[in-house]
């Protein structure tokens, strides 16, 4: 996958690390993917979208950004909406992560975009996949929400 924007160069100059982002709600998921993943790469993470965009209009890049689907402020799929349209180039680097999806609409918004999703509880080493196949450049569109998930409640 090429770089137009220059991000794996960017961030690899600056910190000699490849950056990721973690947006979750939870703090202790987001925490916990932190430091599973601040084994291979620079982390930040955020329990806001909105704190994620303010990052993204100050300049900061990332390779892969991890994004919870259900989140009070501003949804997963509003976040990668407004992602696209701020900095599109970062809008493929998402993967979702999701615990269940109420909205039907959610769901079928979330199968139309090439973004892979994962489901919560997810395995250590399918987040790392995810995250090293952006990270890497070889594009994350894997598995999408499964059908037992939608109309799940979300705790």
């Amino acid at each position: 996958m090429d770089d137009p924007a220059g991000v794996h160069d960017a961030n690899r100059a600056v910190t000699g690390r490849r950056r990721v982002l973690v947006i979750d709600d939870e703090p202790w998921v987001a925490a916990a993917l932190a430091r599973v993943l601040s084994r291979s790469y620079e982390v930040e993470s955020t329990t806001n979208a909105g704190d994620a965009l303010d990052r993204v209009d100050r300049g900061q890049r990332y390779e892969a950004i991890l994004c919870d689907v259900c989140m009070p402020d501003l949804s997963g799929v509003e976040f990668h909406d407004e992602l696209a349209r701020r900095s599109p180039e970062l809008a493929h680097r998402i993967v979702f992560m999701t615990g269940g999806v109420r909205d039907p609409a959610v769901a079928h918004r979330l199968r139309a975009l090439p973004n892979a999703v994962l489901s919560k509880p997810f395995d250590r080493v399918l987040v790392e996949r995810a995250v090293a196949s952006l990270v890497w450049g070889e594009g994350c569109s894997g598995p999408k929400v499964p059908e037992d998930l939608v109309g799940e409640t979300v705790p």
